[in-house]
């Protein structure tokens, strides 16, 4: 980069602020774009599995209602039946009853389950001296052909009387029932997992497609919604450039005159007193503001063209009591108290000398002007290098920056001066910024304002 050229500074700028604004924008995009991505691939299989154990459900209560009305005529029939009674017209009736037999010698009268092979049982009437051979594996076969039950286990106590099943183990989900019978108080237990094979993921896929592009849809709209809004505010912007700069080049021309006011003045005072002795001094004065104009012109012009920036050693102290000079009648007027802290010996800055005069007389303005309702003020410069810099901090007595204010101080148009125009700041920034160097504001512990400056330290080539 060519010294004092700020072309790659200025682009450097423009491509980092453009990745800070721009890198939350992607990262929020990206997020929400993976949320349509993962919530349909969780609730679209979510609401299939729902369906299987809502499936598997409805046959565990179908064959818990299968089980429990045969149990009901177990008990109601063992009564009504004797060694003798019809078993093939009892099967016929009630299908779970496959047998009658006399009950044999030295049964207990107690024992009225005992159990049989292949799943079954008998269930015993010591007083009739009778029993019926039960089986519920066709019950529960039909169950297995509705749902598909890993285990399906049919208990007395601790005894299994059936069980049937694919034999996976691991189910996710579980069921458990007993029945309230007194001669046969079994329960019913059934496990299952989830049948992923039969999971079909292309629904969410493209219920997430569709997602995906109804929110690009509408990212797309809004962002032309947007490029309208700022075509127009552009446009407004560039029938008000105009007002914007003559507004501009009246702030900043406006303080030499009041000073070439001041000169012309009091060279009149000295006219009518007879006393010349000063005058030359006077018309010094007001031909220096003269001159002033002229080069606040032409830098003026210059940054409407944004041309080449003429970078020097500015002595800061020096320049700092040059701009007291100019605004020597404010301070005393506002009783104002300046305090220097410039460390011995001064340093050189690496800055376009009128501009930053221009940027140290519009702080030091400000500072005055904040502290105008109060008895007394004071100012304070402080200077210190540090590294390869040159930071100059303003301090002040006043109210300082409302919240507000440290966010929009630097906007163009920002003022809380009903007189002001909002130019003085935006303007000082934007000269620091084409000097290479940067401002930054606060308040202090004593509540008022603090502006920090930083620029390159002059250092001899």
């Amino acid at each position: 980069m060519i010294p004092g050229d700020n072309t790659g500074y200025s682009a450097a700028n423009v491509l980092i602020k453009d990745l800070l604004v721009t890198f939350p924008l992607i990262k929020r995009s990206l997020i929400i774009w993976l949320l349509l991505m993962v919530i349909p691939l969780m609730v679209v299989p979510g609401i299939q599995l729902y369906q299987q154990w809502k499936a598997l459900n409805k046959a565990f209560q179908e064959v818990e209602l299968q089980i429990a009305y045969r149990l009901t005529q177990n008990a109601a029939v063992l009564p009504l039946i004797s060694p003798g009674s019809d078993a093939k017209a009892l099967n016929h009736k009630f299908p779970q009853i496959v047998a009658i037999e006399p009950l044999p010698g030295g049964s207990s009268e107690e024992v009225r389950i005992t159990l049989a092979d292949n799943g079954r049982y008998w269930l015993n009437n010591p007083w009739q001296n009778v029993r019926e051979l039960v089986d519920f594996r066709p019950v529960i076969a039909a169950a297995l052909q509705q749902a598909e039950f890993s285990h399906l286990t049919l208990r007395w106590q601790e005894n299994v009387l059936l069980t049937a099943g694919s034999g996976q183990s691991g189910g996710i989900w579980h069921w458990s029932t007993t029945f309230a019978q007194e001669i046969q108080p079994f329960e019913l237990t059934a496990d299952a997992s989830a049948n992923w094979a039969a999971v079909k993921i292309w629904p969410s896929l493209l219920l997430a497609l569709l997602l995906s592009g109804l929110v690009l849809l509408l990212h797309q709209l809004q962002r032309q919604r947007q490029a309208d809004r700022r075509a127009q505010f552009y446009q407004h912007s560039q029938l008000n450039a105009l007002g914007e700069i003559t507004a501009g080049m009246v702030h900043e021309i406006n303080q030499p005159l009041t000073a070439i006011q001041t000169w012309l003045q009091g060279a009149q005072r000295l006219v009518a007193k007879g006393d010349l002795s000063l005058l030359p001094k006077a018309l010094e004065g007001a031909l220096s503001q003269t001159q002033r104009i002229a080069l606040l012109l032409q830098r003026f012009r210059d940054h409407l063209e944004q041309r080449e920036v003429k970078m020097e050693a500015v002595d800061v102290k020096r320049l700092w009591g040059h701009v007291e000079d100019l605004l020597a009648r404010e301070i005393r007027e506002g009783e104002i108290a300046v305090q220097r802290d410039f460390i011995t010996p001064a340093p050189l800055v690496r800055a376009d000398r009128l501009w930053l005069e221009q940027v140290l007389h519009n702080l030091l303005s400000n500072a005055v002007q904040a502290q105008s309702a109060q008895r007394k003020g004071w100012v304070r410069v402080h200077c210190r290098v540090d590294d390869r810099s040159v930071l100059i901090t303003l301090t002040d007595g006043g109210k300082g920056f409302s919240e507000e204010g440290l966010k929009q101080a630097l906007m163009p148009f920002y003022t809380t001066r009903a007189e002001g125009i909002g130019l003085g700041m935006t303007l000082a920034e934007t000269l620091v910024l084409r000097m290479n160097g940067t401002i930054r504001l606060s308040n202090h512990e004593a509540g008022g304002a603090c502006i920090h400056l930083r620029f390159q330290l002059w250092e001899k080539q």
